[in-house]
């Protein structure tokens, strides 16, 4: 990941699961702070929603697309 504290990463981690097997929509940030093994203030200290997670994902997947060019 781009931002390397370990926290982001495993909470980014614990919504691509989360989202594996239900729709964004019924994800709340206290089921990704649960998967990431993570605290809810902690998960807040990194992201603001779960739509930001997955922008972050997303971030690094283009950094990592473009860096292959």
């Amino acid at each position: 990941m781009a931002d390397s504290s370990p926290n982001r990463k495993k909470i980014i981690e614990a919504l691509l699961t989360l989202l594996a097997d239900q729709p964004i929509e019924r994800i709340g940030l206290g089921d990704i702070a649960a998967a990431a093994g993570v605290s809810l203030a902690e998960l807040r200290g990194e992201f603001s929603s779960v739509f930001s997670i997955l922008a972050a994902h997303m971030k690094e997947v283009d950094r990592q697309v473009l860096a292959a060019d």
